[in-house]
């Protein structure tokens, strides 16, 4: 404000609904038709690796901090970031606002597409059988790190595959037809339905049969191993792909800052904004690395 007076007429009391500017703490009581929501928290240059320390979000009710900042939207709210929600290891915490917060920054990275309530779980237990048992270790000789019974919604997936490049998301899910399999209802719900709901929630499934396992572990394994490598390939090029693309898009943006005067008011008076653009909700997302969420209604 104090180098670009123009603005000050934005926050001025004498609006209806001036623009503030809080953080978690006493954002309480206050709405506006559009709210930008900065995490604030992230990566820095000397610690890459992003810390588990979010603040007021840690403490105890944390949840409910949070829940007040993401419904103080009427229309649209726009989350800025430093960090994607899978590079946040949320499972290492027992904070609820810290897990609460990863799952909101996917929904918001969906626009609203996942629901909060379809997120993983995590290991929900130890093995299933014998047999899923030895499908992990020999997955962990291939360098990969598995977790058993991964919770997702109502359904488990018996070996998740951790992302070597991201630490609080999953690559795969492995599925071994030992008791699980065979404790399924019907043919349908176990090979159909099932499996499309988990790839519905982005999961990539990976399925071991155990008459294969029994006669060639080795050759299944290795099997797995190649299938686990060729979707890490595709994913780092994807990603590749997004960060070449966010580069280009904003390679041409300039902001340019109008000069004072000499007497250091500025020449006209600004203009009332128009709120013709305020009138139908919109999602949108916008970059650096911003996720976009709908309104608390929606």
């Amino acid at each position: 404000l104090k180098s670009n007076p123009d603005c000050e007429w934005f926050f001025s009391d004498d609006r209806v609904e001036p623009t503030v500017v809080k953080n978690l703490e006493n954002v309480q009581g206050d709405e506006r038709d559009v709210m930008f929501f900065s995490i604030t928290f992230g990566p820095t240059v000397t610690n890459p690796r992003i810390s588990l320390n979010f603040g007021a979000l840690n403490r105890i009710g944390g949840h409910r901090r949070l829940n007040v900042a993401v419904t103080r939207s009427r229309q649209q709210m726009l989350v800025y970031t430093s960090f994607t929600p899978d590079q946040l290891d949320a499972a290492r915490s027992n904070s609820r606002g810290l897990n609460d917060l990863k799952k909101f920054l996917l929904f918001a990275q969906s626009n609203g597409t996942l629901s909060l309530e379809s997120q993983n779980e995590d290991s929900q237990g130890g093995f299933d059988s014998p047999f899923e048992e030895a499908v992990s270790n020999a997955l962990q000789e291939h360098g990969w790190m598995t977790v058993p019974q991964i919770g997702v919604s109502g359904f488990r997936i018996d070996l998740g595959i951790k992302h070597p490049d991201k630490p609080g998301s999953y690559l795969a899910g492995v599925e071994c037809d030992g008791a699980t399999y065979h404790r399924s209802a019907s043919a349908r719900d176990r090979d159909k339905t099932r499996q499309l709901v988990l790839e519905g929630l982005g999961w990539n499934i990976l399925r071991i049969w155990s008459p294969d396992w029994w006669y060639d572990p080795t050759g299944v394994a290795d099997k797995i191993n190649a299938q686990l490598n060729e979707l890490l390939a595709d994913d780092r090029n994807q990603s590749t792909a997004i960060s070449d693309s966010d580069v280009s898009e904003f390679s041409d943006v300039s902001v340019g800052i109008e000069e004072p005067t000499t007497d250091g008011t500025p020449d006209e008076e600004p203009a009332e904004p128009s709120n013709q653009d305020v009138d139908s909700p919109n999602v949108e997302s916008s970059s650096a690395n911003p996720t976009s969420a709908p309104d608390k209604d929606s």
